[in-house]
């Protein structure tokens, strides 16, 4: 049973009797709820002892005199009426601050505090969505820290009101009473707020917040888990009010101070200035009266109060709200606006009240201009003119973004389930009914609104009712007003569509686009070896798996090239000099070695620098030469980890792409510069196209971030800041694409998108490969038997490209912008290097062709047969992660470990796992890559080119393909002889036979434990 059904009520006191004697501490008395809680407190719970506020000099006022102030306000009218002197008596003010650390309280007060205090309403909270995250987090945070911290060491606490919001939880249609997943660690929130500058922090904000739409809500629904966090240990409840609106009945029908909500809505209407809202008529908004909220939080303390506190306790959460009760649409909302501002018109309007509420985010925005800022810019003229200071385009601007604060509220619609404030008021006892009882149902809307306007037009806008005649006829003058000018503007309209060729113009200078391929005419353009012919040629990258096939696809085919820079940087103490010795040394040079030796010495020259550091870590002598000398630049180099920090990540694929771009506005004679990215920089879409998206971060602020904070922080904030993007490599990748898109039209640039590069179809051998990345990978790993299962969609198509492929597209790519000289108006081509439509693959076709294969030509020393199994289900993929992966790699360690053997089957298993949790994500979605101007490239390619250069995908013989791949696999990266053919086979009709042997004795098992059951023995026994 739930805290309130289970409780017997009838020896409780009632709710005045509780809070007799008693001495509340409250936070936020001065605002909107905080003086109706005092309010209300005070007339209806009077004999209450006393009330401590905590307060702060704001604006140079100091808290004692902004306690009589608070005083002073119209919501006291009542109290000061019928019980005079008791606020002056009961309510004292406690000099502090709940931002600041330990609520800013004397040492003096806080000792009071923790003596005389039963009782803690916190209700103190930074409202404003357009506060910063560091504000945000220091008051509605830090001060329930602050506040738990307090509370601990109150000698008779009896309850803790925490005050929230039913909007704190946003990202769900249905939010029910219990506490949800935090979307971020409320005490990493705290230390990043307090480390990081504003500027920083400003950035961040947008990631770090989630699917949450500001950090009002966000500091909010952390807040909740500070006060989660005491549960059984403090007496807390939860309230989370929805929208605060004008008073029922208390203190005074239509009470209200602000004009946030649906009054400010009418208000602003009523006075002309709001002519349309952006949101749907349909949408129900949650709204709940402040004196209903009130009675619920007073109602909430009493029945936590009232219960002996114990560890079981749970904190009970309350949707202070009316769904399923008392609901109202938007449309409804503004009619009943149209009929009161006919009964009680605004004072001085400013034009007729009207307006209409759309979902057209277009229809809205012309309003906007025509309705709102046009007036305003014309109506401040004539009060510039007349002498008078302007003053309507900024109230316009103060209400176009307040609209935009809204938006997210006003178009969406959300479910508050309300069923402990339903179970609340029944507790409450009859005698208490007409004091505290609240009945959302019967409140008459039309009467409520009809208060609401009146509170608002008497308690914010100080209009006295007497007027209302002069008002009413102000009202009628501005509608006849509005009637002439509305009419008079769409004469004008129709006089100018049927007086103008203005639609005609337009539709006659509206051409067709053509693409950067179809405008151009090749017939005189050179072929591609003898663009390259005499060109210098600097390249990034040149070290790794397709920068060594660029390099030695160009000095094969590209043979009369003058020279290529490698950029190379000293890894793990190895020099540049000795590293491009040892690149030549790879046997993807054995083709060039046989055919045309001494050429890669000649043409091929290391420059020492690195990508990831400023300048690129170039010296000035080689920067001149590079300056001077190049024509073309090829950017290959990458961090493709898909585990690296941002801020590795950053340095290298983001910073070394803007160093690179700098270099390369001071080339001299710069013809091409090809920027090389992934297909998979944009997978928070579907298709993939070749344009340019917007990028998820600004990249600038990007860099200075993974520059000045920490790596702590850095770790804190990266999941939320890479927002829809997997990881670091796709998210850096896709900024990078940007920095990239920036020199349109001052660079000759082409971006080229490969996707997963594999082995390759001929050059510079059939099957060459370096690494065990992709599919070649999956099928050793299977055909070792040590991948046994994997978590993917069978029918999912992956997307894979050639090495060759991807390298005869790089160069043809940098051929085409090379021969055509660059124009400002250019923009930048974009080849999304992908197999898209031509030869598509799933992943269950990938391990069928890998079984033949295996099947066909063995591995050397396989642990068990080929036969992984491909699940969609996480639960049965990490089941058999666990008994078909790591209990078999223990076993076989344990084995090692006693035969005196370096142990190394667990570790292994430790990588594969490490790789299948990073590829799960491209492993699980699908994508389509659209590739027409990839294949309109290779329609442009010279017939005399077009065996060297020309790439065909469509016809490759996938069986030849993978075992290409496999062999070569074998050869070069597990270094094993084809000699031992035949004893791999041997070994391998061993193990099928082994693993039928096993599968035999493990079902037969399973069949005598089945007969063995004592349902089996009582079915089949035979009949005594």
């Amino acid at each position: 049973m739930g805290f309130l059904e289970e409780r017997d009520l009838s020896d409780v006191p009632s709710i005045p009797d509780y809070y007799k004697g008693k001495t509340i501490f409250i936070t936020g008395g001065s605002g909107f709820m905080g003086k109706v809680l005092v309010e209300k407190l005070l007339y209806s719970c009077s004999d209450l002892d006393r009330i401590y506020l905590l307060l702060r000099s704001k604006k140079g006022v100091k808290p004692e005199d902004r306690l009589l102030e608070l005083y002073k306000s119209r919501c006291f009218d009542r109290l000061r009426k019928e019980k005079p002197d008791i606020f002056e008596n009961k309510v004292f003010f406690i000099s502090g601050d709940c931002s600041e650390i330990g609520l800013g309280i004397s040492d003096e007060d806080r000792t009071l505090l923790l003596n005389r205090t039963q009782i803690i309403f916190h209700v103190a909270a930074s409202v404003r969505f357009d506060d910063s995250l560091k504000v945000a987090a220091n008051l509605n945070l830090r001060g329930t820290c602050e506040m738990i911290e307090l509370a601990k060491h109150i000698r008779n606490l009896e309850v803790l009101v925490h005050v929230s919001t039913s909007y704190a939880n946003t990202n769900r249609a249905r939010i029910d009473e219990v506490i949800y997943p935090a979307f971020a660690d409320w005490r990493d929130t705290l230390e990043i707020c307090e480390k990081l500058d504003e500027n920083t922090l400003r950035v961040l904000t947008p990631k770090y917040l989630g699917e949450l739409p500001n950090t009002y809500v966000f500091t909010k629904q952390l807040a909740e888990h500070v006060m989660w966090e005491q549960k059984g240990k403090l007496p807390i409840i939860i309230m989370r009010p929805s929208i605060v609106i004008s008073s029922v009945s208390e203190p005074v029908a239509g009470w209200v101070e602000n004009l946030n909500g649906p009054v400010g809505m009418l208000i602003a209407s009523g006075k002309g200035i709001l002519r349309t809202l952006y949101t749907d008529p349909d949408l129900v908004s949650d709204y709940i009266p402040v004196d209903v909220a009130i009675k619920a939080f007073i109602a909430g303390a009493w029945i936590r109060g009232t219960k002996k506190f114990e560890p079981t306790d749970d904190i009970e959460v309350y949707n202070c709200s009316t769904s399923h009760i008392k609901t109202m649409t938007m449309g409804e909302v503004v009619e009943f606006g149209r009929n009161i501002v006919k009964e009680i018109p605004i004072e001085g309007m400013l034009w007729s009240a009207g307006g209409c509420l759309t979902t057209s985010r277009l229809e809205f925005n012309l309003r906007v201009f025509f309705l709102h800022l046009l007036p305003a810019l014309l109506v401040d003229m004539l009060l510039w003119i007349s002498g008078n200071k302007p003053m309507l385009v900024k109230l316009q601007r103060r209400i176009y973004s307040a609209n935009l604060a809204l938006h997210y509220y006003v178009t969406q619609q959300w479910t508050f389930t309300n069923t402990n404030i339903l179970e609340l008021r029944k507790k409450i006892k009859a005698l208490d009914r007409n004091s505290f009882y609240y009945e959302m149902e019967k409140i008459n809307q039309e009467d409520y609104f009809r208060n609401a306007c009146i509170g608002g037009k008497k308690y914010i806008l100080k209009e006295k009712m007497e007027n209302l005649p002069k008002a009413k006829a102000h009202m009628k003058r501005m509608q006849l007003l509005d009637f002439v000018v509305r009419n008079a503007f769409l004469g004008y309209l129709f006089w100018f569509v049927i007086n103008t060729d203005f639609v005609m113009g337009i539709l006659k200078s509206c051409d067709t686009a053509m693409t950067f391929l179809e405008e151009r005419n090749f017939n005189d353009v050179a072929s591609i070896p003898a663009y390259y012919k005499g060109k210098t040629i600097f390249m990034t990258g040149g070290s790794g798996f397709m920068g060594k096939v660029l390099l030695e696809k160009l000095l094969y085919s590209c043979t009369d090239l003058d020279r290529i820079y490698l950029l190379l940087r000293n890894k793990k103490g190895v020099a540049p000099e000795q590293r491009l010795a040892e690149i030549y040394k790879s046997h993807c040079f054995d083709r060039l070695r046989i055919d045309k030796p001494g050429i890669f010495e000649s043409k091929v020259f290391f420059i020492a620098g690195d990508c990831s550091e400023i300048g690129l870590g170039i010296s000035d002598e080689d920067r001149a030469l590079i300056i001077n000398r190049t024509q073309i630049i090829f950017h290959v180099a990458a961090s493709v980890r898909f585990d690296d920090t941002l801020k590795v990540a950053a340095k290298l694929n983001l910073r070394g792409t803007k160093e690179m771009l700098e270099l390369a506005t001071e080339v001299r004679n710069l013809e091409a510069f090809a920027h090389i990215s992934t297909s998979y920089a944009n997978t928070n879409r579907d298709p993939v196209e070749e344009v340019m998206y917007p990028p998820l971060a600004d990249w600038r602020d990007t860099l200075k971030i993974c520059e000045e904070a920490d790596d702590m922080t850095i770790q804190v904030l990266t999941a939320k800041y890479l927002g829809e993007m997997p990881n670091t490599y796709v998210f850096t990748k896709q900024l990078a694409e940007n920095v990239v898109y920036e020199y349109r039209g001052k660079l000759p640039i082409v971006i080229i998108r490969p996707s997963i590069v594999i082995s390759s179809v001929s050059e510079p051998t059939p099957g060459w490969i370096e690494n065990f990345n992709g599919p070649t990978g999956l099928i050793v790993a299977c055909g070792k038997g040590i991948l046994r299962t994997l978590y993917s969609k069978p029918d999912l198509i992956s997307d894979y490209i050639p090495v060759d492929v991807a390298i005869k597209c790089f160069i043809a790519a940098a051929w085409a912008r090379g021969t055509k000289k660059l124009e400002l108006s250019d923009d930048i081509p974009i080849y999304n290097s992908c197999a898209g439509k031509l030869n598509s693959i799933t992943v269950y076709e990938l391990i069928e062709i890998g079984e033949q294969v295996i099947a066909e030509e063995p591995l050397h020393n396989s642990l068990w047969t080929y036969g992984p199994t491909i699940t969609t289900s996480l639960f049965l993929y990490n089941l058999q992660v666990l008994f078909l992966h790591l209990l078999p790699a223990v076993l076989v360690d344990v084995l090692l470990w006693l035969l005196g053997k370096k142990t190394m089957l667990v570790k292994i298993q430790r990588r594969i796992y490490a790789g299948n949790v990073a590829v799960q994500y491209y492993l699980n979605q699908q994508w389509t890559f659209t590739n027409t101007n990839f294949i309109s490239l290779r329609s442009i390619i010279k017939e005399v080119d077009q065996e060297d250069f020309y790439y065909d995908i469509e016809n490759i013989d996938r069986y030849e393909f993978f075992r290409r791949c496999c062999f070569i696999g074998r050869k070069y990266l597990l270094r094993e002889s084809e000699a031992d053919a035949p004893k791999n086979k041997a070994h391998y009709a061993r193990l099928k036979f082994l693993s039928k042997l096993l599968k035999c004795i493990f079902y037969g098992f399973i069949f005598w434990l089945v007969m063995r059951t004592e349902f089996v023995q009582n079915r089949f026994a035979p009949e005594k």
